[in-house]
């Protein structure tokens, strides 16, 4: 009877400790699809910040122009 007890003892505390890697692995990749989420946002505010960049370079290059001539 007592082998049984602690075979069920044993066997909840594997659970509970295959319970907390769970959530560990969970709670990594929910992590790392954050950081991956906002890497893709970064890129995204430096295209549109380098297209911005080159209209600017572009409207300042046409008002060169107008002025110029």
């Amino acid at each position: 009877m007592m082998h049984i007890h602690l075979s069920s003892q044993r066997n909840q505390s594997n659970l509970m400790i295959s319970s907390k890697i769970l959530n560990l692995i969970k709670k990594q990749s929910i992590e790392d699809n954050f950081i991956l989420f906002l890497k893709v946002e970064i890129i995204k505010i430096k295209k549109i910040t380098f297209q911005l960049d080159q209209f600017i370079k572009q409207e300042i290059a046409s008002l060169y122009n107008i002025v110029g001539t």
